[in-house]
């Protein structure tokens, strides 16, 4: 009675009516002042559910939801016919975090007179619990699968309690806490459900437990649920397990295996969980070693998928190994930082009887988000029999040690320009007309795409792949060489021991902005890829015959021609 005329008082204090100020500042547009003036009306407007409802409309204006939606419960305390306000409180409750009371008011909601609101309702029920629905069943079959598990258990009993299925949820609170007796707060759980089952005299028998043996913490939230109260020396607790089954006693392809269900549903803190105590149990699995590291790169942790894939790409198993070096790389790859890459491509032509080599290495330093990335490249382009004759067809050697800076841009998916500037020496001590040395400037347009099961792929099926490129070289001219290079045929999957092979077909188009008749040509036939065992990841053997036509055959007795080309490609990063 005190408080209520001492309210009264305060608002007669007030020189105007608050919530006459509080609309008067909205229809202004003035919602901070509103807000304070519809503070001060509801003391003197206590019973009044229409002001609570629009001083929460305007704490949502405001952006402040978690009050807002204390308003929305209070208007709907007041008037618990008004659906417009429980609609509003039920999608507030689930934004702010309280599933199971917008579960709740969604399921009444079901149930109403007006269509848009049942439909709204029933969209809105269904996206909440379809979701536990899903999690409860998930979690009774990796219980039925492995029985045991203490934090099954546990999420199985959040799960119910959030979909109030009280007696499931009491009965996995319980179960977890006797695997886990340790886990003092699972008691909290079970006096929480045991109280609004009205089992009080089990509640109190969990507090007494939770005070007695739980922690500093667990003890004191107890003590305060219990209204301060020091339990009786001889008041009932709940009987600790002797001998608790341990979740750590589950077979390890138990918990690989309900990491592996928690991964393929996006349950990634689960998925952890499980696959960290799988690995725990057997460290070599390959394939456990993959999941962590996809599932710590789902959780945006590269550094820690960075050294699980790393694990993984030298495990035994060849189709773990394949996939996880590629996530490796990629991964690798996306990260900003200095970044060293190389790649060698030995062979021999028996067209020209010669052995070639080209070769790269480039450190380059990326720049996070970024589409361009300055590098430093040392190339080797040459082969054996330049030092001894000197003609046209040695355009295939630049017989040269090419230092540069070089800048990359990404211009869309799988496509980027490039352009560097150096020096070129010559490891044969000259070149015709040239010095030892001479200023070289190159740069062009890069694209690449593969379909289908690509090499390194663990499981056998057709493929195409394409790179098209076009390259300006000063050296030569100033010309323009444009590439297209197409294979299309069928991978097989890596054996057990790690071979796999490739066979396909080539198309193989070269011409030149010039045209000079050594770049002009078209080719095509077989060939094959090989990767073999103890061959490190990015090695390849490869094999093509080709037969080809220059387009402009000038100063060739003979425009067609036939080439065996065997070589190795090899590319490796870091």
């Amino acid at each position: 009675m005190f408080l209520l005329l001492l309210s009264d008082a305060s608002c007669a204090l007030w020189p105007a009516d608050p919530a006459t100020a509080a609309y008067t500042s909205l229809r202004e547009n003035r919602l901070d002042a509103a807000v304070s003036s519809f503070h001060q009306a509801l003391p003197c407007n206590p019973a009044n559910a229409r002001i609570r409802k629009d001083f929460a409309y305007t704490l949502l204006r405001t952006g402040d939801r978690f009050a807002a939606r204390r308003q929305f419960e209070e208007a709907l305390r007041l008037d618990p016919t008004d659906e417009s306000t429980a609609l509003e409180s039920a999608f507030l409750s689930f934004e702010t975090g309280q599933p199971r009371e917008a579960r709740r008011l969604f399921l009444r909601l079901k149930e109403s007179s007006d269509p848009g609101i049942r439909a709204k309702a029933d969209i809105a029920f269904e996206g909440i619990d379809e979701p536990l629905r899903t999690g409860i069943a998930r979690w009774q079959e990796a219980l039925r699968r492995a029985p045991g598990q203490w934090s099954a258990h546990e999420e199985l009993a959040r799960l119910a309690e959030k979909r109030d299925e009280l007696a499931l949820a009491a009965e996995h609170f319980e179960e977890a806490w006797r695997r886990r007796p340790g886990n003092s707060d699972l008691l909290l759980d079970l006096a929480r459900i045991w109280t609004e089952q009205g089992e009080t005299a089990k509640a109190r028998a969990a507090l007494v437990s939770a005070w007695r043996t739980g922690t500093p913490r667990v003890a004191e939230s107890a003590r305060e649920q219990m209204r301060g109260a020091t339990p009786a020396a001889g008041e009932l607790a709940l009987a600790v397990p002797s001998s608790p089954a341990q979740q750590d006693d589950a077979p390890g392809f138990e918990a690989k295996e309900m990491g592996t269900r928690s991964l393929e549903n996006s349950y990634l803190n689960d998925a952890l969980t499980y696959l960290t105590q799988a690995y725990q149990q057997n460290p070599g699995d390959a394939e456990v070693l993959y999941q962590l590291g996809v599932t710590n790169n789902m959780l945006h942790r590269d550094a820690e998928a960075l050294q699980w894939f790393g694990l993984a790409r030298r495990s035994d198993s060849p189709a773990v190994a394949s996939k996880a070096a590629q996530a490796y790389s990629a991964l690798r790859a996306s990260r900003p930082g200095l970044h060293f890459s190389a790649w060698f491509v030995p062979l021999y032509s028996s067209r020209w009887d010669d052995a070639f080599l080209y070769s790269q290495m480039t450190a380059e330093y990326r720049l996070g988000r970024s589409i361009f990335t300055p590098y430093v490249s040392l190339r080797f382009l040459g082969d054996t029999r330049s030092g001894a004759k000197f003609n046209a067809y040695t355009y295939l050697s630049e017989t040269s040690i090419i230092g540069a800076l070089g800048l990359k841009a990404r211009l869309f998916p799988r496509a980027y320009g490039w352009f560097e500037a150096g020096e070129a020496v010559s490891y044969l001590g000259h070149r015709p007309n040239q010095g030892l040395a001479s200023p070289d400037y190159r740069g062009g347009l890069a694209w690449s795409k593969g379909w289908g099961r690509l090499f390194g792929a663990p499981e056998s099926g057709w493929f195409t792949e394409t790179a098209l490129d076009g390259v300006y070289l000063h050296r030569q001219q100033d010309d323009m060489l444009l590439y297209s290079q197409t294979q299309f045929g069928y991978t097989l999957a890596k054996d057990e021991r790690g071979h796999q092979l490739m066979a396909y077909w080539n198309f193989n188009l070269t011409a030149d902005r010039l045209g000079v008749s050594w770049a002009n040509f078209a080719e095509f036939g077989p060939g094959f890829r090989v990767h073999l065992p103890g061959m490190p990841h990015g090695m390849v053997l490869r094999y093509d015959i080709l037969y080809g036509k220059h387009t402009m055959p000038a100063g060739f007795r003979n425009p067609g021609y036939w080439d065996i080309r065997t070589g190795l490609w090899y590319a490796i990063s870091h």
